[in-house]
């Protein structure tokens, strides 16, 4: 007659399994139960690779697709699915660990996908659809609300053509203009590049005497415009004054933030 031991024991031998997933041995609570995997994560592990083995019909796939949908079409239930969704993603990172590896990974798939010139291609033309449809269907919104605000601005005094708007619009213009011209004459050739054009045109077309409705001062005029609009000083004028109406520019405005505000009475 065997023994409370040996029954025990043979109990022991019919609820031991090996894990699918990472082979380790464990016991079961019972001898009814399958046990496939020894632990939550591994269940889990396992139940991911059965969902990706599993072959849907177009039917089911169908049927799941219009499922999905009408499920996340109802506001309260997505509006639900959403706040577990973010608490539990605040939760996950928490983690010191996590969010280190959550940040590396995003990392080096960001400079993955930006090295890849057809990525570049998907993402252009994915913004410029969504900006597209963005402006399509929300045009009537931004008018409005871009008439409102100029409206309002104009009633307040405080517009971009109020008196005040062009006052102060006038004197950054005069400011930044004034300081590109400084820099453009001191730290550019332009000067001596005028004198040696001016020179040869005055060789090429010299003065004939006075003609019939002009005098010397016109054709003083006619070589400056002629010298200003020479190839060799267009091209120093164009480079250096594109770049310095910018830098002066910002100049302006840093000067104008740390400016401290002044009252209305000036």
């Amino acid at each position: 007659m065997p023994t409370p031991e040996h029954i025990r024991a043979a109990s022991r031998e019919k609820r031991k399994r090996i894990c699918v997933i990472c082979g380790a041995h464990f016991m079961v609570p019972s001898v009814e139960r399958i046990g496939r995997t020894c632990s939550n994560e591994c269940g889990r592990k396992h139940q991911g690779n059965l969902a990706a083995a599993r072959v849907h019909s177009p039917e089911t796939k169908a049927k799941r697709v219009q499922s999905l949908k009408a499920a996340w079409a109802d506001p309260e239930r997505r509006s639900k699915w959403t706040a577990k969704t973010r608490a539990a993603m605040r939760d996950w990172h928490k983690d010191p660990d996590n969010a280190a590896a959550f940040a590396a990974r995003s990392s080096e798939r960001m400079k993955r996908r930006h090295a890849d010139p057809e990525w570049q291609k998907v993402r252009d033309k994915r913004s410029s659809a969504t900006m597209k449809t963005t402006w399509e269907t929300r045009r009537e919104q931004f008018t409005v609300q871009a008439a409102e605000r100029y409206l309002r601005h104009e009633e307040a005094g405080t517009g971009i053509n109020s008196p005040d708007a062009k006052r102060r619009k006038a004197i950054a213009v005069q400011w930044i203009m004034k300081k590109a011209q400084e820099a453009f004459h001191a730290e550019t050739e332009y000067n001596a590049v005028y004198a040696e054009v001016q020179a040869r045109l005055r060789r090429e077309m010299p003065y004939d005497g006075p003609q019939e409705g002009s005098d010397y001062m016109d054709y003083l005029q006619m070589l400056g415009r002629a010298v200003t609009c020479s190839p060799e000083c267009r091209t120093i004028a164009d480079t250096f004054l594109s770049e310095a109406i910018s830098r002066f520019a910002k100049a302006w405005n840093a000067r104008r933030d740390s400016a401290p505000p002044q009252s209305k009475d000036g």
